[in-house]
């Protein structure tokens, strides 16, 4: 992706004038109320349609449902999952 490189999302915050003053990582939280929805939201990154294109939807539902494995199910039985996932954005506090 464009902006993945090693700076370039950073150059691209300066050029904005905003002023750097500190880095880090960020922890998120997703929360799917089904299975169905946490599928359909996963899938329709660049990222994941791109992988369809190449492997398939089934290799890719197969991939992200593996993914998710770990993560509980609550309340029992609704199928509603949350998961963790931690991101480092440009820059915190411009």
């Amino acid at each position: 992706m464009a902006l993945s490189g090693p700076g370039v999302l950073d150059a691209l915050v300066e050029r904005s004038g905003l002023t750097p003053t500190d880095a880090g990582y960020l922890r998120g939280q997703f929360e799917f109320p089904d299975e169905a929805t946490m599928l359909r939201g996963q899938r329709s990154t660049l990222l994941a349609v791109l992988a369809e294109r190449a492997v398939g939807e089934e290799a890719v539902t197969e991939a992200i449902l593996s993914a998710y494995a770990p993560y509980p199910r609550h309340p029992a039985g609704t199928g509603s999952r949350s998961s963790g996932a931690t991101s480092r954005p440009p820059h915190r506090g411009c």
